[in-house]
This record gives C-alpha cells, structure tokens and sequence, in this order.
C-alpha cells in the first residue's frame, strides 16, 4: 500500500529539495546574466534543477491530494542559505585573535619603551585623573613595563619621566 501523507521529517525533506531547486534556478539566471561564455556550466545547473524537480515531484506523488498541497506550499517558501561550517567559523575567530597580536622582539618592545618614555613622557604634564586614564600608562600597566618613579605620589604617573 501506497504512503498517503508525509511525516514532518519528510516534509522537511521535500521543502529542502525544493529550496535547493529555487537555489540552482536562481544561481542559473545570476550566471547566465554575468557569465556568457560558460554555457555547458549553465546547461548543467538546469539540469540538476530539473532532476531536483523531479524528486521532489515524485516523493509527492503517491500522497492524498491534500497532503501534496500542502507539502508544496511548504516547500515554495524555504531558501537555501549558504553560511561557513563551524569549524570554518571557528578558526576564522582564532585567525581574528591572533591578528589582535603583533610578535615582537623583546629588544624591539624595550627600544619603542623607550622611546616612548623618553619622547612622550618626558614632556608629559598630566595630573591627577588625567594622569590616571592616560593610554600609555594602561599600556605600560598591561605590558609590565617597570615604572621610571616607583614612589611618585598619587596624581603623578609613574612613568613621567624627569629627564637626566
């Protein structure tokens, strides 16, 4: 005897090869429009539509009428969406931090150190909150760069430096 009516999975099967049918017709008039010259592609992706048609015509083709009208208006409203894998997403997110870091020598770190200090600091005036927010000290903080004036009062940064 002969299924009348689709399960739920079923249905969600019939409306993802539907979708993909409306994916390849859509990718067949993007390409044919931008892309001339690849007409056996072309040719194929109709191809593979119609033969998706077809399957999903024939998983119909046993159910109630009713069944089938209402698997079809399912399936017409499903799109296929591309998005990355995972693991893709993933490593593109430890690619991403790994770009927020720069690899420096450690003599090359001290050298803009001291730079820094030197042509920043020196001629530095902030006080108080000021010298508290201030970009360079939080870096110096974060990096544990040895403060110039380890008892400066509070107010004064640590890392003003007075000059020789």
């Amino acid at each position: 005897m002969a299924k009348r009516y689709l399960n739920k999975e079923e249905r969600d099967f019939y409306a993802v090869i539907r979708a993909f049918s409306f994916f390849l017709g859509d990718k067949v008039d993007a390409l044919s429009e931008s892309h001339k010259h690849i007409k056996e592609i072309r040719q194929k992706l109709r191809s593979a539509k119609t033969f998706t048609e077809k399957a999903a015509s024939q998983l119909l083709e046993p159910l109630d009428p009713s069944d089938q009208d209402r698997a079809a208006a399912e399936g017409g409203k499903m799109r296929v969406v591309t998005r990355y894998s995972d693991k893709a997403m993933q490593d593109y997110k430890e690619i991403l931090t790994l770009d927020s870091y720069t690899p420096m020598k450690t003599d090359h770190f001290l050298s803009l150190v001291s730079h820094s200090l030197i042509g920043t600091c020196q001629v530095c005036t902030k006080k108080g909150e000021e010298a508290d927010g201030c970009e360079m000290k939080q870096i110096f903080i974060a990096y544990d760069v040895e403060p110039y004036n380890l008892s400066a009062p509070a107010g004064k940064c640590p890392y003003q430096y007075e000059g020789v």
